[in-house]
């Protein structure tokens, strides 16, 4: 990818992000004050942690349709690895790039064949 390709993918982040946060993460992490952390926490190899974010704007219509098919296809997950009952919170932001925000490189921990 390109420094403007970059560049204008991050641009598209200016109305804010979203990202989705089983409700056991959610306990676990965020509830506990534990933030900004709701993928994979921060170690040797990855010291920033990381968690994958979309612009809200493709959020919307995923949230809305209660699918976990839908929620495994658009966001990376590996088929059939939602259950049917699971339970997720929508974490926003308004000011992503106030948050050490970049581009994925594939090698974070929990990217996949999906991603």
């Amino acid at each position: 990818m390109t420094s403007n390709e970059a560049k204008n993918h991050l641009g598209l982040f200016e109305n804010g992000g979203s990202c989705l946060c089983s409700e056991q993460a959610f306990e676990n992490r965020v509830s506990k004050g534990n933030p900004p952390a709701l993928g994979y926490p921060p170690d040797e190899n990855n010291p920033n942690g990381s968690s994958f974010w979309t612009t809200k704007e493709a959020m919307d219509p995923i949230w809305e349709s209660r699918d976990p098919r839908l929620v495994e296809h658009e966001l990376g997950f590996k088929p059939d690895s939602i259950n049917e009952d699971a339970s997720f919170y929508r974490i926003d932001d308004n000011a992503p790039k106030d948050h050490n925000y970049r581009i994925a490189t594939g090698n974070e921990p929990g990217a996949n064949e999906y991603f």
